[in-house]
C-alpha cells in the first residue's frame, strides 16, 4: 500500500478545508473592538459650573454604600409571589420577600424583569452588568477561560473614587477583575453538583462584613440556585430548598441596611425549563431584579410609566451615578428614571434629577460613539452623521434650558431618552459586521474542495496511479509566495491569512485541471448524492435546522431502502458474471450454491430491517429546541435523579443495564468468534477482562449515585465490515484446499491496489459528506447573515458543523494510518508464511 501518498493527500483535503473554514469565520464572526479608555471627573461636569460647585465627583453622593446581592439564575419568574396559587410548584412562591417590600413600601423598593443580552453565559453577564457593553456571538467561547475586562468598568471606577469594593462569592469574578478588590473571598465556581460550598462560604462572611465599617460596596454572588438548575431542573424539592434559603438572606440583609445604602438584588440571566442557559430565549434572559433602600428611593408617583422591563446594560450608569461614580468609558446603557426626582426642587440635597442624569449619561454615550467611530467603521456613515445631529441639537436644547435656570421640558427628557436608545440599537445592529471579501474567499475554497474531494473520490485509483499532488502544491507555493512579496512591496506586511487562501485555492485549480479529462463521464447526480443534495438544502431553513433529527432520519430512511433495491436491480446480489459486462462484479462468489446465496441475501435483508428499526426506536430519544414550544422531551433522557416516579426510575435503569450488558456479551461472543481473544497480549486482555469490569463498574454507579450528573448517551455502533461466507461440507473436497473459501483479511492481499483504492474511496467520500454538511452551513449563515434567527439558529449550526469536522476529520486521519499499520503488518506475515508453504 502506498502509504505516504495516501496519507499526504488526505491531509491536504483536510488542511484546505480548515483554510476555508478559517477565511469565512475570520469574515462572519468578528469581535467588536475594546476602546481602552476611561472616564473621569472632567467628563461629567455639568455646563457652565466650576469644578469648586459644579464637579459631580466632588458632591456626596446620592447613596454612601451598596450591597449587590447577585443570585445565579433568578429567573424572573421565581421572584413572583402569587397570593392565588394554592399548589406552588417547587420554584413558585418562594421568594415572598421581594413582595412584601414591594406591595408594603413602593416608595422603597421596586421589582422588575431584568433582561441580558444573549449569550446568557455566567462571564458575559458579568461583564455586561459592569461595563455596560454589549456582547458578541464569538465571545461565548470565554465563558470557561475567564480574562481580565480591560474596557472601563464600574468595579474600576468604584476603585478609582477610593471605595472599599469587597467581593465574595464566585470565584470568576476574581479572574475578570484581579486585585480590583480591596478583600476578596472566592470560592470555586464550576462544580454543578455542589449546591451549597459558595453559598455557605458567603453566609460565614456577609453578616459580619456588613456589621463592620472596612466596606463601601459589597458584591455578594451566590451559585446555589443555578447549580440546582443545572443538577435537578428548576422544578425540583431542591430547588424550592435553595429559593427559601435565598429568601432568608434578603431578609437579614435588609434588617442589617442603613438609611444611606442601597441593597440590589438581582440575577444575572434566567433558566430553561431543563435548568440551561446560554441562549436567547425569554426563559435565559429574563431575571429578576429587586432595588430596595431604608430611606425613600423612589419619587412620589408621576405620570411616567415605569419600565416593566430593564436592560441589564441600565444598571451600570443608575449604580454610576447614585454612589457618586463616572460612567464607565464603553457603556451604551441608560439611566433607570423612576430613581431620580423630576426637578431640583424635589432631588435629595446630594441627588441629580431626572435630566441632570440623562444628561451625563448622554455625554457619556456620545463620547464613545465618537471615540469608537474613529478606531473601526463599523457604524454606517448614515447612522452615525444622524446620532451626531441629534447629540447637536439635544446639546443646544439643555445648554440653552440650564442658561435659562429654567427646568428642562419633559419633550427634552423623551428626546434624550430616545437618542439614547437609538444609540443602543445602532450599535447592536453594527457590530454584527462581516467581511464580504473574506467570506466570498472562504467560500470558494471550500466549494472547490467538495468538488475536489468528489472528483477524486469517483477516481481514487487513477490517483494511486499516477499521483496528482505534487505540481499543484508546487504551484500553490509558488503563487503564494508571489502574493506575499507583492504584500511586503506594497504595503510592508504579509497577510498570512490571504497568502494560505490563494494557495489553497491555487492548488485546487490545479488539481481540478489535472483530472479535467478523467472526469468528464462522472455521474453527476447519483441517488445517494442526491439525498445529500437534499440535507445540505435544508441546512437554508431555519425550521429544518431545528426539526433538523427528523429530517436526517427521513433521509436515512429513504437512503437505506434505496441500496438493497439499487444491488438487486443492478444484479449485484446475484452470484456469477452479470449480464452486462460494463457492471463491477457481484458482491457474492460466482461459486456460491442457491442455498447460500438465499441465506445470504437473508441476512442483507434481515440488517437492512434492523438497520430502519434502530433508525425508528431513535425517534424515541429526541430532545426539544427552545424553538419548539409544543415540543415535549423523551422521558428516556432524563436522568435518573430527575425522575420523580420510582417505578419509571427502576424502569429506566434495567433498560440501561440490559442494554450495557448486551453490548458487552456480543462484543466479548464477536471477539471469540473470530479468534481474536486467544493471544496474552494487552489488548486482548482488556477486551477480555477491562471492559467487562468497566461494564460493571458503571452500572454499579449507576444504582449507587443517588444524584448522578447529567451525561449522553454515547451511541455504540456496531458496523460489520468483514463477513465470512460459508460453503458446504459435502462440496469440499478431501485432498487440498480447492473447495475453501478464503475469508477475513485474507482476500485484502489478492489485490492491494484495489484495497488502497477503496480505502482512499471511503476515506474521500466521508469527507466529502461532512465538507458539503459544512458548505451548505456556510452558505445558510452567509446568504442570512441578517436573518432574525441568525445568530440563535444559523450560526450556532455553523460552529456545530465546523468543530465536528476538524474533530472528525483529525480522527479519521488517525484511523487511516491504524488500518495502513494493520496492513503493514499482516503483509509482513504473509512474507513470512509464503516461504513455508511454498516447501
Amino acid at each position: 500500500m502506498k502509504r505516504l501518498p495516501i496519507l499526504a493527500l488526505l491531509l491536504w483535503i483536510c488542511s484546505i478545508f480548515y483554510v476555508g473554514i478559517y477565511l469565512f469565520v475570520g469574515g462572519f464572526l468578528l469581535v467588536r473592538l475594546e476602546v481602552n479608555r476611561t472616564s473621569t471627573c472632567a467628563d461629567v461636569l455639568p455646563p457652565g459650573a466650576d469644578v469648586a460647585r459644579g464637579d459631580f465627583c466632588l458632591k456626596e453622593p446620592r447613596f454612601r454604600r451598596a450591597v449587590v446581592l447577585i443570585i445565579d439564575a433568578l429567573k424572573s419568574d421565581f421572584a413572583r409571589y402569587d397570593p392565588e396559587n394554592t399548589s406552588p410548584r417547587a420554584f413558585e412562591n418562594k421568594l415572598p420577600v421581594l413582595d412584601e417590600m414591594a406591595s408594603s413600601r413602593p416608595s422603597q423598593s421596586r421589582l422588575y424583569t431584568f433582561r441580558a443580552d444573549p449569550p446568557t453565559t455566567t462571564m458575559q453577564r458579568i461583564k455586561g452588568f459592569t461595563t455596560g457593553s454589549l456582547p458578541t456571538f464569538i465571545d461565548v467561547g470565554n465563558n470557561f477561560a475567564s480574562s481580565a475586562v480591560l474596557e472601563d468598568n464600574l468595579v474600576h471606577q468604584l476603585g478609582q473614587a477610593g471605595k472599599r469594593v469587597v467581593f465574595m462569592g464566585d470565584d470568576t469574578w476574581v479572574s475578570l477583575f484581579p486585585r480590583k478588590f480591596h478583600r476578596s473571598l472566592p470560592f470555586p465556581s464550576f462544580n454543578v453538583k455542589d449546591l451549597h460550598t459558595v453559598d455557605n462560604g458567603i453566609l460565614q462572611n456577609i453578616f459580619p462584613t456588613m456589621e463592620g465599617d472596612d466596606w463601601d460596596v459589597l458584591i455578594a454572588h451566590f451559585l446555589g440556585v443555578d447549580h440546582c438548575g443545572h443538577r435537578f431542573g428548576p422544578d425540583h424539592p431542591a430547588m424550592a430548598e435553595k429559593l427559601t434559603q435565598m429568601d432568608g438572606v434578603i431578609r437579614s440583609v435588609i434588617n442589617r441596611l442603613q438609611n444611606d445604602t442601597l441593597l440590589v438584588v438581582m440575577g444575572d440571566h434566567g433558566m430553561t425549563d431543563t435548568g440551561d442557559h446560554g441562549g436567547e430565549s425569554l426563559k435565559e434572559t429574563d431575571a429578576a431584579l429587586f432595588l430596595y433602600s431604608g430611606s425613600p428611593l423612589f419619587p412620589a408617583p408621576s405620570s411616567q410609566v415605569e419600565p416593566e422591563v430593564v436592560p441589564q446594560t441600565d444598571l451600570v450608569p443608575t449604580l454610576a451615578l447614585l454612589l457618586g461614580v463616572p460612567i464607565p468609558y464603553s457603556s451604551v446603557g441608560q439611566v433607570l428614571l423612576p430613581l431620580f426626582p423630576h426637578n431640583n426642587s424635589r432631588a435629595a440635597p446630594t441627588g441629580l434629577s431626572q435630566a441632570e442624569a440623562l444628561w451625563i449619561n448622554v455625554k457619556q454615550v456620545n463620547r464613545f460613539l465618537e471615540t469608537y467611530s474613529s478606531m473601526a467603521k463599523d457604524i454606517p456613515a448614515d447612522s452615525l452623521s444622524h446620532l451626531q445631529s441629534r447629540f447637536t441639537q439635544l446639546s443646544s436644547q439643555y445648554l440653552s434650558s440650564v442658561s435659562k435656570g429654567a427646568p428642562p421640558s419633559p419633550e427634552l427628557v423623551a428626546s434624550m431618552q430616545a437618542y439614547l436608545s437609538s444609540v443602543r440599537e445602532t450599535c447592536r445592529a453594527s457590530w454584527a459586521r462581516f467581511s464580504p471579501v473574506k467570506m466570498a474567499a472562504g467560500l470558494l475554497v471550500m466549494g472547490l474542495a467538495c468538488v475536489v474531494c468528489y472528483v477524486l473520490s469517483e477516481l481514487s485509483l487513477v490517483v494511486l496511479q499516477e499521483g496528482v499532488l505534487k505540481m499543484p502544491v508546487v504551484s500553490g507555493l509558488v503563487v503564494g509566495g508571489a502574493v506575499a512579496a507583492g504584500q511586503i512591496f506594497m504595503w510592508g506586511f504579509v497577510e498570512v491569512l490571504w497568502c494560505v487562501g490563494v494557495v489553497a485555492l491555487i492548488a485546487e485549480v490545479m488539481v481540478l485541471w489535472r483530472v479535467r479529462r478523467l472526469s468528464l463521464w462522472l455521474s453527476l447526480l447519483p441517488p445517494p448524492l442526491l439525498i445529500l443534495l437534499l440535507r445540505c438544502s435544508s441546512l437554508l431553513s431555519d425550521s429544518y435546522v431545528i426539526s433538523e433529527g427528523r429530517v436526517v432520519t427521513f433521509l436515512l430512511f429513504t437512503l437505506v431502502l434505496y441500496v438493497p433495491i439499487r444491488l438487486n436491480w443492478d444484479g449485484l446480489l446475484v452470484p456469477g458474471p452479470p449480464p452486462d459486462t460494463q457492471k463491477p462484479p457481484g458482491l457474492l462468489p460466482p461459486s456460491l450454491p442457491l442455498s447460500t446465496v438465499r441465506r445470504e441475501g437473508a441476512a442483507l435483508l434481515v440488517s437492512v430491517g434492523v438497520l430502519v428499526g434502530c433508525l425508528y426506536l431513535s425517534l424515541s430519544f429526541h430532545s426539544c429546541r427552545e424553538e419548539q414550544g409544543s415540543c415535549q422531551p423523551s422521558a428516556f433522557l432524563t436522568p435518573l435523579s430527575r425522575v420523580q416516579d420510582s417505578r419509571m426510575r427502576n424502569l429506566h435503569y434495567v433498560l440501561s443495564l440490559v442494554s450495557l450488558s448486551a453490548w458487552a456479551f456480543l462484543l466479548h461472543r464477536w471477539l471469540r468468534h473470530y479468534g481474536n481473544l486467544n493471544c496474552t497480549s494487552v489488548t486482548v486482555f482488556t477486551a477480555r477482562f477491562l471492559l467487562p469490569l468497566a461494564s460493571i463498574c458503571m452500572g454499579l454507579h449507576w444504582a449507587v449515585s443517588a444524584t448522578p450528573e447529567d451525561m449522553g448517551c454515547p451511541l455504540l455502533l456496531f458496523w460489520p465490515l468483514v463477513c465470512e461466507v460459508r460453503g458446504t461440507r459435502a462440496g469440499r473436497s478431501g485432498g487440498g484446499d480447492d473447495g475453501e473459501d478464503v475469508v477475513m483479511e485474507m482476500r485484502l492481499r489478492e489485490n492491494p491496489q484495489q484495497f488502497s483504492s477503496a480505502l482512499l474511496q471511503l476515506t474521500l467520500r466521508y469527507l466529502f459528506i461532512c465538507g458539503a454538511q459544512v458548505l451548505a452551513s456556510v452558505c445558510a449563515a452567509a446568504i442570512l447573515r441578517r436573518h432574525l434567527m441568525v445568530w440563535k439558529v444559523f450560526a450556532p449550526k455553523l460552529m456545530f458543523e465546523a468543530s465536528g469536522f476538524i474533530v472528525s476529520s483529525v480522527f479519521l486521519l488517525v484511523g487511516v494510518a491504524l488500518v495502513m499499520r494493520v496492513d503493514v503488518a499482516v503483509a509482513g506475515l504473509f512474507q513470512k508464511l509464503l516461504p513455508q508453504n511454498s516447501r
